[in-house]
C-alpha cells in the first residue's frame, strides 16, 4: 500500500510500482483522484489515516507499508 497516492509524490510511487508488476493498492482521500488511479490499474482505498483504527484497518492485509 501507498499512502498518500492521490498526491504527487505518492502517486508517482504507485505508478513505479505497478510499471514493476506489484499489485499496488493506494491510500488516499480524495475520490476523484482515486478514479484517476483505478484507471491506472491501482487499487485505491479511501481512507482517512489520522487515527489509529483507520491505519490498522487499512494496513491488514497488506505485505508492505509505503508511507
Amino acid at each position: 500500500m501507498v499512502t498518500g497516492a492521490t498526491g504527487f509524490l505518492g502517486g508517482a510511487l504507485a505508478l513505479r510500482l505497478r510499471d514493476m508488476g506489484w499489485d499496488v493498492t493506494g491510500a488516499g482521500r480524495n475520490p476523484a483522484a482515486g478514479e484517476s488511479l483505478a484507471r491506472q490499474g491501482i487499487r485505491f482505498l479511501r481512507v482517512d489515516l489520522t487515527g489509529a483504527e483507520a491505519v490498522e484497518a487499512a494496513c491488514a492485509g497488506q505485505e508492505y507499508v509505503f508511507h
